[in-house]
């Protein structure tokens, strides 16, 4: 009973399916497809980066404590805004700078 339901299903996907196809509407999006070998070593080195970093937040919890925890995730949220400003080539702010100084102040408090 339980398999003749998933079959008259299944074929009645399959014809809403073709009937899709000969409309108007447009193609499902393909999947990713790696082809070189350096895209497979960045996101292997991204992860192996995240994961030191979360190790590394319970070394800081477990010595100092949640607050200092939070206090050295601000730091690294601004320090990779500076470097993302400095390697971008952009030009920064007035603005930008002054809200850089009150989240590094605020981090200092």
């Amino acid at each position: 009973m339980f398999l003749g339901l998933i079959g008259s299903a299944l074929s009645r996907a399959g014809a809403r399916r073709r009937k899709s196809e000969n409309s108007n509407t447009p193609p499902l999006p393909q999947p990713l497809v790696v082809n070189d070998s350096t895209d497979i070593c960045v996101c292997l080195q991204s992860g192996g980066f995240a994961s030191l970093i979360n190790i590394s937040q319970f070394f800081i919890i477990a010595q100092t404590g949640p607050v200092s925890s939070t206090v050295v995730g601000h730091v690294k949220t601004c320090s990779i805004v500076a470097l993302g400003w400095a390697t971008s080539g952009r030009a920064i702010g007035d603005k930008s700078v002054l809200g850089v100084m009150i989240a590094i102040g605020g981090i200092m408090a």
